[in-house]
């Protein structure tokens, strides 16, 4: 993979736009850069002027540099010039090594990913949230609406839970732009679900992956998510039956706008039951008895239902 890239100069000034992009100073960014790609990868001239066309809005990768005056190295100084840097260094001296230990790093870092989300084209594939320490959470949220702009991602991955995360985050997303979001809903967040769904973000997006963590059945309420055309659920519920998956099952095709959903039962003990009960209310349409339809009154369409695995059931209107 590293071969490649190396071969292709657009591939890779791409990987130096990127790491001008992590906001880092450029003998970090450089130094990343070759512990990636191979110490001998790039010489640090031409990794420097990459950069600092990038640094200077120029975006162009196909730039043709031929235009340029030609540069110098040190080895074209001339030797008078080259005595005397060399005369003026001490072989003693070392770079100090500085330890900003009363820092909030914290801030720091919040700070870098302030600048780093303002980047005017900037477009990310995924945004992942894993953890923000309690006593950070407000300056977190804090910083996502002081933006000029809102976050352009494809995906949105909140794997937190504990305070108001997803309402401090989904607002500050451009919605015409996000495809995916995966949230996890559990009884600490339950009862902000439906301020979540009502957000734009949740409305226009793709796909809207939950994972839903709830004590028991009664807390889950399908009729939420009769709104959405495209979505999938991850129940894990511990006392849920299969009848009672069956019964969310059939709530989800009474809906007028549903298109596909993916239902993760999450047992597998239930495979067997659950079939039992899908086979009571649909008929087979294939040689593949886990594929089944379910016809739509009144209409030319119908859901196609299919067990997927152990625990999972895609249900899809067709034509």
């Amino acid at each position: 993979m590293t071969e490649i890239i190396l071969n292709d100069p657009i591939a890779v000034r791409r990987c130096i736009l990127l790491e001008f992009l992590s906001g880092k100073p450029i003998w970090n960014c450089y130094r990343n850069f070759c512990y990636n790609l191979g110490k001998e990868s790039i010489e640090y001239q031409e990794f420097e002027y990459w950069f600092m066309r990038f640094s200077n809005k120029e975006f162009e990768l196909d730039y043709d540099r031929s235009k340029d005056p030609p540069t110098r190295n040190l080895s074209d100084l001339p030797l008078e010039i080259l005595h005397e840097i060399l005369g003026n260094l001490n072989g003693k001296q070392r770079p100090q090594k500085y330890y900003a230990n009363e820092l909030n790093h914290f801030e720091v870092a919040l700070n870098d990913l302030e600048a780093f989300l303002n980047q005017p084209k900037l477009e990310l594939e995924k945004l992942e949230i894993v953890k923000v320490d309690k006593k950070y959470r407000d300056d977190f949220g804090a910083m996502f609406q002081k933006l000029h702009q809102k976050v352009k991602t494809k995906e949105l991955h909140i794997l937190i839970t504990e305070e108001t995360e997803e309402l401090q985050i989904l607002p500050y997303l451009d919605p015409s732009f996000i495809e995916k979001i995966h949230l996890k809903i559990n009884e600490g967040s339950k009862n902000r679900i439906d301020k979540i769904l009502e957000l734009e973000q949740c409305r226009n997006v793709k796909m809207i992956e939950l994972k839903l963590d709830f004590d028991g059945i009664e807390q889950f309420h399908v009729e939420n998510f009769m709104m959405f055309k495209r979505f999938s659920l991850i129940l894990e519920i511990y006392d849920m039956n299969a009848k009672q998956f069956i019964g969310i099952v059939e709530t989800l095709l009474t809906s007028t706008s549903l298109e596909l959903v993916y239902l993760n039962f999450y047992r597998s003990d239930l495979f067997d039951p659950i079939k039992t009960e899908l086979d009571n209310i649909t008929v087979k349409i294939s040689e593949n008895s886990k594929i089944r339809k379910l016809l739509v009154p009144n209409s030319k369409e119908y859901f196609e239902t299919e067990l997927i695995g152990n625990t999972v059931v895609r249900i899809e209107r067709k034509i």
